[in-house]
């Protein structure tokens, strides 16, 4: 079987207290031995049998406090009203990503925001539920905790899983090894996922060669011919990305705020809904050449609001997403 290299995946599970995080995670990691924990810093002490670099990296409150302000951590919270601080180090993730290999994350519901910020593409959140309040409350109880810490948790879980809808899979959690192989199936096909192969090797291959596509001008347009199934990485830290990212965002808000365009409020919507397809496109890790082409000919959103639109102001954000989106992924 053909192995393509690919970009790895975070996998991030969340779930309120009780909902059985802990006991999919270890399961999860006895099953999928490439998919490995990542390691949090903490400015709190360790607890007896934890190691240093294995359950967390303990450091103290200065060095945390340096890794956030020199942009060293992916996501960063503080607990027990700001006594100690929590977050992942970005350095280790990036080179796992970048070898190609998957990393699990417990993180809450805000970490994972912060994580999907960060790591455009790569996150794949899974919320974990109980199979309800009632038996969420019994697990808490069969805890052994005293009533008032009961109730707490149960005011916490709540607000937690007013959260699920963020997240991009949702897997509930009524009888354990179901669970598992459900987030499993999870994992699997966000390694195949289109946006996380690296197909250049394979690409290059005689019976995969394509020529690189060429960019022409004729009669003052810009004519793309690409080869459509090709993928370009995209370097998200490149000026040619803040350029087109931030462009197309320009682009959208003066749609949703022009009174010029006289469409229907639905054909308002789907224009934002295929820009917001577009920006997508490139903020995953790779993308592919056909999704370019049909946005930027004549007959894709930013060619038909470059020559339909009455708005000089829009027709002007239309060209400049044209060319900045065709910089990024170097047809232009």
């Amino acid at each position: 079987m053909t192995e393509i290299a690919r970009r790895g995946v975070c996998l991030v599970l969340c779930a309120p207290s009780g909902g059985g995080k802990g006991a999919i995670t270890e399961a999860l990691l006895a099953r999928e031995p490439a998919l490995h924990r990542s390691v949090s810093v903490t400015t709190r002490a360790a607890r007896p049998g934890e190691v240093d670099g294995v359950h967390y990296r303990f450091v103290t409150a200065d060095t945390f406090a340096a890794l956030q302000r020199n942009g060293e951590l992916l996501e960063w919270a503080r607990v027990l009203r700001g006594t100690h601080g929590y977050g992942t180090p970005r350095a280790p993730v990036e080179a796992a990503l970048a070898a190609g290999n998957d990393v699990l994350f417990d993180i809450d519901w805000q970490g994972f925001r912060q994580l999907r910020d960060r790591l455009p593409g790569d996150v794949v959140g899974v919320f974990i539920l109980p199979p309800g309040l009632d038996v969420l409350e019994q697990r808490l109880r069969a805890r052994g905790d005293d009533p008032p810490e009961v109730d707490r948790r149960m005011r916490e879980a709540r607000e937690e899983i007013s959260h699920w809808q963020e997240f991009d899979f949702v897997v509930v959690n009524d009888e354990l090894d179901r669970a598992v192989e459900e987030v499993r199936s999870i994992l699997r096909a966000a390694r195949v996922a289109t946006p996380r192969q690296l197909l250049s090797e394979l690409l290059e291959q005689e019976e995969w060669s394509a020529e690189r596509p060429q960019t022409i001008k004729a009669s003052g347009e810009l004519v793309i011919a690409p080869a459509p199934d090709r993928f370009v990485r995209i370097d998200h830290s490149s000026p040619e990305f803040a350029e087109a990212d931030a462009t197309l965002t320009r682009l959208a808000e003066a749609i949703n705020n022009s009174n010029e365009i006289r469409v229907s409020k639905a054909d308002r919507l789907s224009v934002v809904s295929e820009l917001a397809g577009l920006q997508q496109a490139i903020r995953n890790s790779s993308v592919r050449l056909g999704a370019i082409w049909a946005a930027t000919r004549e007959s894709g959103i930013l060619g038909w609001l470059q020559k339909e639109v009455s708005s000089a102001s829009i027709r002007a954000l239309a060209t400049a997403a044209v060319a900045g989106v065709l910089r990024l992924v170097g047809l232009l």
